[in-house]
């Protein structure tokens, strides 16, 4: 299963997430500006990116990539869409399995809106 959620803009913005075995089928329904992967097999999106020239990919690499195996992908990224802060991280830095005070002090240091994590491989609603 991959950790995916796709950013679209409309008058708002929407963010839909989803554990997916099918990352190309979950982009073609969406139709998203933007495709956020949260780690872990990180072979699994570069896949795919290639097919979708139009749609901006960001990629952090999980516990599971290894070390050094995917140079190039950080485990942490802090960007900007549509005028939103996004800490997005894949989360076992952040020991998200154990409660969520590491990710929200992360967050909070680079004055981010949002926080996105995977790891857990659960939907976490909250």
């Amino acid at each position: 299963m991959n950790n995916i959620i796709t950013f679209k803009k409309n008058c708002d913005y929407s963010i839909y997430y989803e554990e997916c075995n099918d990352i190309n089928a979950a982009i073609e329904r969406e139709k998203p500006e933007c495709v956020i992967f949260l780690g872990d097999k990180v072979c699994d999106i570069l896949g795919v990116c290639d097919n979708y020239a139009g749609v901006q990919f960001i990629i952090v690499s999980g516990n599971c990539d290894g070390p050094g195996s995917y140079t190039g992908f950080s485990e942490r990224i802090v960007t900007v869409l549509d005028d939103v802060t996004f800490y997005i991280t894949h989360g076992h830095n952040e020991r998200v399995k154990w409660g969520y005070m590491d990710l929200i002090s992360k967050a909070f240091e680079f004055d981010a809106n949002i926080a996105l994590f995977g790891h857990t491989h659960m939907t976490c609603k909250n």
